[in-house]
């Protein structure tokens, strides 16, 4: 180079490089461990934040089970069709009648309700909705019980229900969502939609008239119908709690779904956490303060791939697994065409599984199993990394990890749902 003071110059007599190329790739690399190391750094002192997570996690898990146990236990009961308690032996004419309590707070009560059901042809009389076991309306809750009649009451017109309000405490007013009622004699559904509070601060009793079919849903309806559905049974963590009635999903089998994706950001996460980028990639899109990068998205397409498609198929799995009665499932292989008879001779007793009974039960020996890898597997190479790092890098990736899993359980899955 020389410097020419009369230009206020410097110029540069290098030869021209032709053969220098630079190039840039939206690929990144994960996080590598070094294997003949990384177990010589293990301290349980640098370790302690990402084990005591971990510890934490599976321990949460554990009691979740314990108590989402005994939920599915009484889910069998709630949600069993069961004869009203007044119901008389001579009665002939029969309805399936369906109480929906809406998901709002403090919406079940466990006052005593009663209802006069009207028809064409006549009405039941006063009615209590009792069947001598279940005593709670629960919020979001769908009852079903089987109603006896002395005459067939034609095409039904109206529904009058009210309540005693002598439930306890904050659990004497009610929400009423709908009520649907099944003739089942001439395999016709009647709907009954209130939609309203039933307390002394309003009213305790309420006349309904029959939805026609051709009638349209007011949109507010429709769009609360839907959300209570869809929160019920697709969000992760809101279904765990409210289980629609007809789903085989169990509580259970949504947290342990709902553990592994936990488990799956977990390492997706570490796999691509790097706090101090060695420069900065120009955005492929900017909106105001937010800025994409081919590197970014890039990292959240390879995440997505690792925690979607396991927990999908999980799920999958575990919805293929359709609990059944003893004895269902099984048949006999000589005389009874395909179903068990307590009739045959002793040498008819060879019952055999369907075989869609032995698919059911590979697909929760799988799904188990799935699920055993999806949360050991990542946990163990979590803590590789934890290794690998150290105190102060863990620590920070966790701090990450805890803030965005927030985020998406505040924000990115209910507005998914909806």
């Amino acid at each position: 180079m020389e410097w020419k003071p009369s230009v206020n110059r410097i110029v540069c007599f290098c030869k021209e490089v032709t053969d220098l190329v630079f190039a840039n790739s939206f690929f990144v690399a994960p996080n590598t461990i070094d294997f003949a190391t990384v177990f010589l750094k293990f301290s349980p002192l640098s370790q302690a934040a990402v084990l005591g997570a971990l510890s934490s996690l599976l321990l949460i898990y554990i009691v979740a089970v314990l108590f989402l146990i005994g939920l599915d236990r009484r889910d069998q009961l709630k949600w069993g069709v069961t004869p009203l308690r007044d119901n008389a032996l001579g009665d002939s004419n029969y309805y399936m009648i369906k109480v929906m309590t809406g998901m709002r707070r403090g919406a079940g009560t466990t006052s005593r309700i009663a209802f006069v059901l009207t028809g064409a042809e006549g009405d039941t009389g006063p009615r209590e909705m009792f069947d001598g076991v279940r005593k709670e309306f629960s919020t979001g809750s769908v009852m079903s019980f089987f109603m006896a009649t002395k005459r067939h009451l034609g095409p039904l017109e109206h529904l009058y229900i009210w309540h005693d309000n002598q439930g306890d405490g904050d659990e004497a007013s009610w929400y009423l969502n709908q009520v649907v009622v099944y003739d089942i004699e001439t395999k016709t559904v009647y709907t009954f939609v209130a939609e309203k509070w039933l307390s002394v601060e309003t009213e305790v009793d309420t006349n309904i008239p029959v939805t026609a079919p051709e009638k349209p849903v007011q949109f507010e309806s429709r769009f609360f119908y839907q959300t209570r559905d869809r929160l019920s049974e697709s969000h992760m963590w809101v279904s765990i709690l409210y289980r629609p009635e007809t789903s085989t999903f169990t509580r259970v089998q949504r947290a342990s779904c709902a553990l592994v994706y936990i488990s799956l950001t977990m390492i997706a996460n570490a796999m691509y956490f790097n706090p101090e980028e060695e420069y900065e990639s120009p955005p492929l899109v900017q909106a105001g303060p937010f800025r994409f990068t081919a590197q970014q998205i890039f990292i959240s397409i390879v995440c997505a791939l690792i925690t979607t498609p396991p927990v999908m198929l999980l799920i999958f799995l575990f919805k293929r697994t359709k609990r059944r009665p003893p004895g269902a499932g099984i048949y006999c292989s000589c005389c009874c065409g395909g179903s068990c008879c307590r009739s045959c001779s002793v040498c008819c007793w060879r019952l055999f599984r369907t075989p869609e009974k032995e698919k059911q039960r590979l697909c929760i020996y799988f799904a188990w199993a799935l699920f055993l890898a999806g949360t050991i597997v990542p946990a163990f190479f979590v803590l590789l990394y934890s290794m690998q790092w150290g105190k102060q890098k863990s620590e920070e990736w966790l701090t990450c990890l805890l803030m965005s899993m927030f985020e998406s359980m505040l924000i990115v899955d209910p507005f998914m749902v909806l």
